[in-house]
């Protein structure tokens, strides 16, 4: 068994606080919506599918529908839940707010081919505060073809309209709504495989575009946000064992802004080589760690050229057949919501457990704490999220669940963004025909 990296598709759409774009240079800080999909489920995508979280239990685990070596996933969610602070600004206003979420996904599969396509759209209306209404909507494909025994290639790409979470980026405080973006990505290459050996070159490439924000109820451009991105990554690895990989990465990439704006172009070059592990590192602990250098240079002298450790980690450790704890954490260049700020400094941790109480019950419990550095102002926030997510499982087709949730940010220096507190709650049903 090769613990080469494979395709595993199953994005969350509006929940990946840890998430960085599909090999972009700078991601967007798009978080988890109040009350969306994930909220009232709990599905997370663990290492192994027979632990606690995400255990297949018959008579209550959804099923695909099958033809042959084809299967389709289709389902969705209806929620309802309360924010204290929608806006996330330091004098909080609260709503209520209706989500509809539905998701499909197409997947076939052999030996000797993978193709998927996966869709979602999720919408949030609010009560009283119909200017903080969104629709967005996902949709992503792949396909993963082997040409021989050792030799594999494979294509990947998607399109997304998404929201911003705001106060996290920078963007106008008084902004009528929240920032919202169009993403398309595509990546293309190759493995090889040489008995323990292992090599995966790719290309990618990713355009971002922000709509114009509404402010005072005027349009106000953020094409200084928009950015064409292409790189090169080559992967070579080497399995220890049957379960435990060791593997290196190096990755080129340039980002450039796609649109004219003379004086804050965010032309950017971005180097990255890491190390780690990928696999099994003790019969109740699987893990993904690695550990190296960035080093990223703006063409503007305006903007803080970055150098320095990069890092990402996924421990999951196993601990009884009830419960799960994850350790997830990640350094990434996020894109500035001001033209005073190209890029903010993310480094965030994230520490879940999951408890299977029952066959048809689950928790999970969740802490985040995350630091972003606007370096060019010298702000510097730290948000804390705490979240408690239960799901019951009438049976296989349908399924209640909630949350109750807090989201607190403080911030040190020019106030880019604000401090604030929001608590959260919600409650919904999940169906999958």
């Amino acid at each position: 068994m090769s613990f080469a990296p494979r395709f595993q598709i199953g994005f969350c759409l509006l929940a990946t606080p840890l998430a960085i774009l599909p090999n972009g240079a700078m991601a967007q800080t798009t978080a988890q919506a109040p009350g969306d999909e994930t909220a009232i489920r709990v599905v997370p995508e663990l290492f192994r599918a027979d632990v606690a979280g995400s255990r297949t239990e018959p008579g209550f685990t959804p099923e695909p529908m099958r033809s042959g070596s084809l299967t389709v996933t289709i389902g969705g969610s209806v929620a309802t839940a309360f924010d204290s602070n929608v806006r996330r600004r330091d004098n909080a206003s609260g709503d209520g707010v209706g989500l509809v979420t539905s998701r499909a996904k197409v997947r076939s599969a052999s030996d000797q081919r993978v193709f998927e396509l996966d869709g979602m759209l999720h919408l949030r209306r609010f009560l009283t505060k119909g200017e903080e209404d969104s629709t967005a909507f996902a949709v992503r494909g792949l396909a993963d073809v082997a040409l021989g025994s050792n030799v594999s290639v494979f294509a990947n790409g998607g399109y997304r309209r998404d929201v911003e979470q705001r106060s996290m980026s920078g963007t106008l405080q008084t902004a009528d709504e929240a920032a919202e973006f169009n993403l398309a990505d595509v990546e293309v290459g190759a493995q090889f495989a040489f008995g323990r050996l292992w090599m995966r070159p790719s290309i990618d490439a990713a355009l971002t575009e922000f709509s114009p924000l509404v402010v005072a109820g005027i349009d106000t451009n953020q094409s200084f946000r928009n950015n064409w991105d292409v790189g090169g990554k080559f992967a070579v690895g080497y399995d220890l064992t049957s379960t435990l990989a060791a593997f290196a990465e190096a990755r080129v990439a340039n980002s450039e802004s796609s649109d004219e704006v003379v004086g804050a172009e965010r032309n950017l070059d971005e180097k990255t080589a890491m190390v780690g592990l990928r696999g099994q590192i003790t019969p109740l602990i699987y893990a993904e760690i690695a550990a190296g250098y960035r080093e990223a240079n703006f063409d503007l002298a305006r903007f803080s050229d970055f150098e320095g450790l990069t890092y990402r980690a996924d421990v999951q450790w196993y601990i009884t057949s009830l419960m799960t704890f994850r350790l997830e954490a990640n350094q990434s260049l996020l894109s500035g919501g001001t033209t005073q700020v190209a890029a903010i400094r993310s480094d965030k941790v994230r520490l879940t457990g999951y408890f299977d109480p029952l066959r048809e019950l689950r928790f999970s419990v969740s802490i985040e704490y995350a630091q972003n550095n606007f370096r060019e102002t010298g702000t510097r926030s730290r948000q804390v999220t705490n979240r408690l997510t239960a799901e019951y499982r009438l049976n296989r087709n349908l399924s209640v669940g909630g949350f109750v949730g807090a989201d607190r940010q403080e911030v040190d220096g020019p106030l880019v963004v604000p401090s604030y507190l929001s608590i959260s709650g919600g409650i919904g049903i999940n169906f999958t025909p």
